[in-house]
């Protein structure tokens, strides 16, 4: 049985702090860290904390690198250091004249201009400040630009077009370079896709699906495309061209910075009787590479450099990235690339498709509920054509899988009737579940409530993928009827309510150190006070009593939130305190 530990920032820091005393005291000690300007907090912070370490023994030594940030330049001015450019001014040189020299027109320049390209190129390489990735999109524009015909002045005035700040270049490239108003849009679209699923990925922590493919951002800019009846192959001659067709405006729209990866070369399974065997798994190998920025910098530049509005306002406002992509995962399993196979290994569309595709769901516009409703009954709908059922099981659904353990599922048998809303529900979809459940009867049956899965991070994520419980979303459950009080049996077949079942994650989220006193985080006590008042709201039994178990003795739901603001003393903890007080006499 593997079992995943789980640690505190302050406990590694503490960690850290003793093992390289212990280890400096018997010898010596050089750290490289790379990227201190990737590190996600404040600056100040990760500075504070090189020094710290530094200063714990004189045997410990460090060596970092980063991308020179005012604050790092500030910080560290009176040490020792070297600068990338001073090492690299020779590398760059040659990468510009092998460049140029690839180039046929510009070749031949070179060989009657030698000393004035020598000129040029180290004008360039000044300009660079250092940043070889400046040197590759300047060189690549120049080529791109240039007449066949050129002079050394053409190409001169075209490098002195250019911004030498990096982000100004990025800018110009994106918006200066290219000022078709058709490309504009669907450079905005591009942007938004995959700063779309930059959301998702960080939301849930799964770095796995963070580059698109060819075919799925095909797919995903191809406006509202039908959504076939049937599960099929793709049509390969119609691969051919939406992944071209996509590929080509990828180039012309987005100027190098968000580019196609490397060809997939993970098997391919195609029709045994297919003439050209061969051909087919070149064409989805090619659909299956990767869209990806150039580099970090371009993301962080989408990011943080306060460029996102005009991002924004060359696009169409009826976009929604979210709904794009959450459209894309449908027809990638309506018209997959491979033969479509029954099966019932839920992992090979968990992280692929089921997880990410929910998640847009959950980030796409309320304005647009409708679809998001359409497009997840599809999702639903596919899935179980892909599901093969269990003969004599009316129940057996995939989504069932997702829920307990195969331990669990094998020996309760604890019956799903709605296990998609309850998926949707774990993973935070309330303009899906706000629609959705007033439109038939989803009244609860046996099994477990749907309100219960809502409530199954209250007070926090652990490691999953899914999102801390939502006001949001018991607010659009609870109006359709669910029951706080409804009895039923947990996966265990223990006797449980969704009230009882909220007390007791609170309870274990004291035991357990979960609970945060600071309203202006997510994990804070606001968020889950909101939701008990919500349950209240609905009937809640206020004077109920949760038994005991192997961990805490038998205590009112009171008891559990006494238990709380005594440590924590939160004004909204005492006031829901203080009306299930009123609520119980």
């Amino acid at each position: 049985m593997q079992i995943l530990l789980t640690w505190e920032q302050a406990d590694l820091l503490s960690g850290l702090r003793r093992a390289l005393k212990l280890c400096a005291n018997k010898g010596k000690i050089c750290l490289f860290i790379d990227g201190l300007d990737e590190f996600e907090g404040e600056e100040g912070t990760v500075i504070g904390l090189m020094r710290e370490i530094a200063d714990l023994s004189p045997n410990i030594k460090l060596c970092v690198s980063s991308r020179p940030w005012a604050a790092f330049e500030k910080a560290f001015h009176n040490i020792p250091h070297i600068l990338l450019q001073d090492l690299t001014r020779q590398d760059m040189d040659q990468y510009i004249l092998d460049q140029f020299r690839a180039y046929g027109p510009i070749r031949h320049l070179i060989e009657k201009e030698s000393s004035e390209f020598q000129a040029l190129r180290s004008t360039m390489v000044e300009r660079a400040n250092g940043v070889f990735l400046w040197i590759s999109l300047a060189v690549r524009t120049i080529v791109n630009d240039v007449p066949r015909s050129c002079c050394r002045n053409d190409i001169q005035k075209r490098l002195l077009q250019l911004p030498s700040d990096l982000e100004d270049l990025f800018r110009y490239l994106l918006f200066d370079y290219r000022k078709e108003e058709n490309l504009s849009q669907r450079q905005s679209q591009i942007v938004q896709t995959m700063r779309a699923r930059d959301q998702v990925c960080d939301a849930t922590r799964d770095e796995s699906v963070r580059a698109i493919t060819l075919y799925q951002m095909a797919l995903a800019n191809s406006g509202s495309s039908p959504i076939s009846d049937t599960v099929h192959q793709c049509d390969i001659s119609t691969l051919i061209t939406v992944c071209r067709d996509f590929a080509d405006t990828l180039e012309r729209s987005c100027s190098h910075l968000i580019v196609l990866g490397g060809q997939d070369r993970s098997p391919v399974r195609v029709h045994p009787r297919f003439s050209g065997v061969n051909k087919e798994v070149e064409i989805i190998s090619e659909a299956n590479r990767r869209v990806h920025y150039l580099h970090r910098t371009v993301r962080d530049f989408f990011v943080s450099s306060g460029v996102w509005p005009e991002v924004l306002a060359r696009g169409n406002s009826d976009f929604d990235p979210h709904v794009a992509l959450l459209r894309s995962h449908v027809l990638r399993l309506r018209s997959p690339l491979e033969q479509p196979e029954k099966h019932r290994r839920l992992d090979e569309w968990w992280h692929d498709d089921i997880v990410p595709a929910m998640t847009h769901a959950r980030f796409s516009s309320p304005t647009i509920s409708a679809t998001q409703v359409e497009l997840l009954d599809q999702l639903d709908q596919t899935l179980n054509w892909y599901w093969r059922k269990k003969a004599g099981d009316p129940l057996d659904n995939w989504a069932r899988q997702a829920f307990g353990s195969y331990e669990e599922r094998m020996k309760h048998r604890t019956p799903f009737h709605h296990p998609c809303l309850s998926l949707a529900a774990k993973v935070g979809c309330a303009n899906y579940l706000h629609l959705k459940l007033p439109s038939g009867p989803y009244d609860f049956r046996e099994g477990i409530p749907i309100l219960t899965h809502a409530l199954d991070l209250l007070i926090s994520r652990r490691k999953t993928v899914y999102p801390l419980s939502s006001p949001s979303v018991i607010n659009a459950i609870l109006p359709s009827g669910q029951d706080p009080n409804q009895q039923y049996l947990d996966m265990r077949t223990k006797p449980d309510t969704p009230w009882l079942y909220a007390l007791k994650c609170v309870r274990e989220g004291h035991r357990r150190g979960w609970l945060q006193s600071f309203d202006a985080d997510s994990q804070s006590s606001r968020r889950w006070v909101a939701i008990l008042n919500l349950m209240l709201d609905h009937g809640a039994d206020a004077a109920a009593v949760i038994g005991k178990d192997q961990w805490d003795p038998e205590i009112t739901t009171q008891g559990v939130i006494e238990a709380v603001p005594t440590e924590y003393f939160s004004c909204n903890v005492w006031k829901l305190l203080e009306r299930m007080r009123g609520a119980a006499e």
